[in-house]
């Protein structure tokens, strides 16, 4: 089960990130976040191996595989975690680009990275970093909280009505805000 020394992480601060052995072996990294099927929990990581020829995909390790995350490296029992893995994966790279509208129809932006929380028991995309769309902030980026109710197609995210009002450019402030929307949640 996952560990991180940081909850919250930016998905593209994991690529290139070393994926270590606890005997201190490192020869793969992280090449991208496999993405379930419901859009938001983070299933695995699919690795490669470092440097400039070894920039393709060799095998998938998944979130059950990883014994933490921290700041400088993936850590894992043993290399016996890593395996090939030929299926048609969900990418996290596949959700840049996609836009983010409310559910009143307000276009917000569009995903230029995801945030995923990284603590025990809980590797899921819990917000988005935007770029905004003109005329909806005084700020060209932005996070933003996805909560509960978010819903990620092929093409958008569909997250709720007046969430432009959550918009934030404090990474301390998105966690808060998802703190915010989980508690919501609880009492409802």
């Amino acid at each position: 089960m996952v560990t991180a020394t940081t909850p919250f992480v930016r998905a593209s601060n994991l690529i290139g990130r070393p994926v270590v052995t606890t005997g201190g072996e490192a020869e793969l990294e992280v090449q991208d976040l496999v993405v379930g099927e419901d859009g938001r929990t983070i299933s695995g990581l699919t690795l490669r191996r470092p440097g400039i020829l070894g920039k393709r995909h060799v095998g998938v390790l998944a979130t059950d595989d990883i014994a933490s995350i921290g700041t400088d490296a993936v850590m894992v029992a043993d290399g016996r975690s890593f395996g090939p893995d030929e299926r048609e994966l969900a990418v996290g790279h596949d959700l840049t680009g996609r836009r983010v509208i409310t559910a009143d129809g307000t276009a917000i932006g569009t995903v230029r990275d995801v945030i995923v929380e990284t603590r025990r028991g809980r590797s899921r995309i819990e917000g988005v970093e935007l770029v905004v769309e003109p005329g909806v902030s005084d700020e060209a980026h932005a996070l933003l909280a996805l909560g509960a109710d978010a819903t990620v197609s092929a093409e958008m995210i569909v997250v709720r009505a007046g969430a432009v009002g959550d918009l934030c450019t404090d990474p301390e402030a998105l966690v808060g805000s998802v703190a915010q929307l989980r508690s919501r949640k609880a009492s409802s």
